[in-house]
């Protein structure tokens, strides 16, 4: 298990950035939190982080999104230590190779966005985007959020697009991905809130990625290629002169400009400041915990793994006395009430680990789904002839 090391020797000043305010925590409160971000109507914030630990700077971003009163529009940027950050879903005995991780003092993170596992390091730059929702949707502001990133792209002479659901590319390969999180605010209809945040890969260690990656096969060959490696592309091959300083400002700039009706701030978080605000060490204390970033995983015994024409799924068992007495299955299936179902099922410790028991896993399936044709008729039958075969 990782130790998390003191805030002190976590952090490293942003050099070369334009001067920022220096801020002490406003008396001003949002539901008895102190907040940073700019009450008034009219503004726009851009937040600095002295911080490279990646603990805090998730612990940061969830207190301002989940927390804090967003008026204005408010531009996160940061950058961490080595680290891999898997999303809130993923199993990291899956994603990665946590036995090296341990070795090498490699952190392992996890967000409360979904998406899928990255590695990080000094030279990508993150940036996240909180925007209050009024009269746009999420998908609206992930795409102004993308034209501020790729605005910022240009003045390296840069021309990327936006790929796919999350990903900006350059030549046909990707230099940046995202996740996104949306939050509905109170019952009124008032707070709502979204979330788009993810990295830049400037000068990232693309090895690095090869060493602690543990990239799925099966989702590998459906794409075409023969590696992770292959899929992305560091900018500093494009654009010799790009680095977090420059990227960082460029970038401020691009929101500048998206944002020209507006008084844009520019503040720099204050580790020791943020220490004065329980609700955020509370969150760093469990972002930090093994729990949280590991989690319960299943001691199984057999694991198997097929890639459908309609999911991946990763069923991974512990068997006692020949009843399946854990299950768990991972997927990236569009039908996630049918994964929830099926791992309910294999929680009950009714199922046992011979044909019968598979039988009986598909039966039960089919009852919770009896009104829809494309489970019953195409799901179920092919799920269970491949654990049946695969068992």
């Amino acid at each position: 298990m990782h130790k998390i090391l003191g805030f002190r020797n976590q952090f490293q000043r942003f050099i070369n950035l334009p001067a920022v305010r220096k801020f002490s925590i406003a008396a001003t409160q949002s539901q008895n939190f102190p907040t940073f971000l700019t009450q008034q109507p009219g503004h726009a914030d851009i937040l600095y982080s002295e911080s490279n630990n990646i603990i805090f700077n998730l612990a940061i971003e969830e207190y301002m999104f989940e927390h804090l009163h967003v008026v204005n529009p408010v531009l996160f940027i940061y950058r961490n230590e080595k680290t891999i950050i898997i999303g809130k879903h993923q199993n990291p005995w899956k994603e990665c190779r946590v036995q090296l991780l341990e070795e090498d003092g490699v952190l392992l993170a996890r967000r409360k966005s979904g998406g899928g596992c990255v590695y990080q390091d000094m030279g990508n730059s993150v940036f996240s985007f909180i925007n209050p929702i009024e009269d746009f949707s999420k998908e609206d502001y992930k795409t102004m959020n993308n034209d501020i990133l790729i605005n910022a792209l240009s003045k390296f002479n840069v021309q990327a697009e936006p790929s796919g659901r999350n990903d900006i590319h350059v030549n046909g390969k990707k230099v940046s991905g995202s996740a996104y999180k949306l939050s509905l605010g109170k019952r009124d209809g008032s707070g709502k809130k979204s979330l788009h945040h993810g990295t830049m890969l400037l000068d990232v260690d693309l090895n690095a990625l090869q060493r602690y990656l543990n990239p799925n096969k099966l989702k590998l060959q459906s794409k075409g290629v023969e590696s992770v490696i292959s899929r992305v592309m560091n900018l500093k091959e494009i654009h010799s002169g790009i680095g977090h300083e420059s990227f960082g400002q460029h970038l401020s700039t691009a929101f500048r400009h998206k944002w020209h009706d507006r008084t844009v701030i520019e503040k720099q978080i204050q580790v020791d400041d943020m220490k004065n605000i329980p609700k955020l060490m509370e969150i760093y204390e469990n972002c930090q915990k093994w729990d949280w970033r590991f989690g319960e995983t299943p001691s199984f015994t057999n694991q198997i793994e097929k890639k459908f024409e309609w999911a991946l799924m990763d069923v991974q068992f512990d068997v006692q006395k020949g009843k399946i007495s854990k299950g768990v299955v991972y997927s990236d299936s569009l039908l996630p009430t049918f994964i929830d179902e099926m791992n309910e099922i294999l929680a009950s410790g009714e199922i046992s680990y011979d044909v019968e028991g598979i039988k009986d896993l598909g039966n039960k399936l089919s009852q919770k789904f009896q009104d829809n044709e494309v489970v019953i008729n195409k799901y179920v039958p092919e799920l269970v002839q491949w654990m049946i075969e695969a068992i």
